[in-house]
């Protein structure tokens, strides 16, 4: 065994003693958010899933990010994409702080996972108490009959393991104790070398309906490309995201690439006339929207009937609604031969289910504790769009929505179409954010309202395609 990894757990011995010692005594936090899915985030199919670690210093490479703001890095990750978080809370050899943990916990809504040298069943514990979703153990530094103890004990609080394996012997230990989410470290503990091939030649070995996670040495997209390949489910990287000069635009990058060429959906909103209609069947879009309420962009049946009868098959008709009643959509859904209704004001589910199968529901929710609100029209309409709050108006505004609350919204189990203040500038990030069904654009392509711009459009599409 490698001198500083023996080191170590000399340390962690010592620890574990003194977690003991103190524990009758320690402060429990009973505020902490009940425990998350780490499986299914990291597993999530379609793509490869980034869990995206906090670590600030490590033996074999020293200060890795000198700023230790915990929360804002972990705002940073979670806004841009990643599937879960790790936190390494070794303090002496990482700089890490297992107070970070429930702190985290309160702040963000991904899974957490505890990345530590876990040796004893209390250190298990001790991480349910402080809000870890998962742990890290660790096949090399374990017998079979420590790790099957530690796997146990993870079982008895709830807690996800994430079993990490450097080669055969280690995958045989961790397969042998029944475990289900399998780590294969590109380093070698005992020369710290790192060769992104032994994730490759691994993962055959690891038998079907287990999820695996490639760690260490992924650096770029293109690492990330090279290990699709292979069948890994996520990575986990660290060090490459904290060193780089813009933490938020690496995780993009490693998001990104991690996406599996799944195709969004794109509705272009607010069509008033055969010009713009025609431009954006011409450039690919799958939808467009005509809007019946009143505002600037407002259109009557009859004109909307003219264009939609001059629109080539295959591409989708949307009427936009607020609070029309029910025999008064049905008329023109007919009249104009839409395929679909978009409700953006108080309908309430009963009238959304009076018009299945054509309803899309709107939702503009100001924080969290709205989401509530989308429960009872589930089984009653088709999807359910995101769009920016407003007090005032119901839609239209030029800007962005909350897309953390319309990742949240996936729970719901409904195509999920993401609005406001899309354009060029930021249509990328929010794809691979969100990850949203489709897109829906109005004003972010539009010289003024209801008249598209033909260069904004053709850079926004080029831009969605090339995702």
């Amino acid at each position: 065994m490698n001198s500083l990894l023996a080191e170590i757990l000399v340390e962690k011995r010592k620890e574990v003693d003194r977690i003991r010692e103190r524990w009758a005594s320690t402060n429990i936090d009973n505020n902490i958010p009940p425990i998350r899915d780490f499986k299914a985030a990291i597993s999530q199919p379609g793509k490869i899933n980034l869990i995206a670690e906090i670590k600030f210093a490590s033996p074999s490479t020293g200060i890795i990010h000198k700023r230790k703001d915990t929360l804002k890095i972990g705002q940073i990750y979670e806004e841009n994409g990643a599937a879960a978080i790790s936190l390494l809370t070794d303090n002496k050899f990482f700089g890490g702080d297992i107070n970070d943990l429930p702190r985290l916990k309160k702040a963000l809504s991904l899974p957490i996972l505890r990345k530590d040298f876990i040796i004893d069943e209390i250190q298990v514990t001790e991480s349910f108490f402080y809000g870890a979703d998962a742990i890290l153990l660790i096949a090399r530094i374990l017998s079979r009959q420590q790790l099957k103890r530690l796997l146990d004990t993870c079982q008895e609080w709830g807690l996800d393991s994430l079993i990490e394996v450097h080669d055969r012997y280690d995958l045989e230990k961790a397969i042998e104790c029944r475990a289900e989410i399998i780590g294969i470290n590109n380093r070698n503990l005992d020369s710290f070398e790192v060769n992104l091939t032994t994730t490759i030649k691994l993962v055959p070995l690891v038998p079907e309906n287990h999820i695996i996670v490639s760690e260490s040495g992924i650096r770029t997209g293109k690492d990330i490309q090279l290990l699709r390949k292979s069948g890994v489910r996520a990575v986990l990287v660290g060090s490459s995201i904290l060193k780089s000069d813009n933490v938020a635009e690496k995780v993009r990058e490693l998001v990104l690439a991690g996406r599996m060429c799944k195709m969004v959906r794109v509705k272009i909103c607010g069509i008033t006339n055969p010009q713009d209609a025609s431009m954006a069947v011409e450039m690919g879009v799958d939808a467009l929207g005509f809007i019946f309420a009143p505002g600037p962009r407002q259109i009557t049946p009859e004109k909307a009937r003219d264009i939609i009868c001059s629109i080539p098959p295959f591409v989708q008709t949307i009427g936009v609604f607020v609070d029309t009643d029910h025999a008064t959509i049905r008329r023109i859904i007919h009249f104009c031969g839409l395929d679909l209704v978009q409700l953006h004001g108080d309908e309430s589910p009963e009238i959304c289910d009076e018009l299945m199968p054509y309803t899309i529901k709107v939702f503009r929710l100001r924080d969290e504790s709205s989401l509530g609100s989308i429960k009872p029209y589930c089984g009653k309409v088709r999807a359910i769009l995101f769009d920016t709050y407003s007090e005032t108006k119901r839609g239209g505004t030029g800007k962005t929505s909350n897309w953390g609350l319309a990742i949240r919204g996936k729970a719901f189990g409904m195509p999920i179409i993401l609005s406001g203040g899309l354009k060029s500038s930021n249509i990328e990030r929010a794809i691979s954010t969100v990850e949203p069904y489709a897109v829906d654009i109005c004003s972010g392509i539009e010289d003024r309202p209801g008249k598209k711009n033909y260069r904004l459009m053709k850079e926004l599409m080029e831009t969605i395609r090339k995702i």
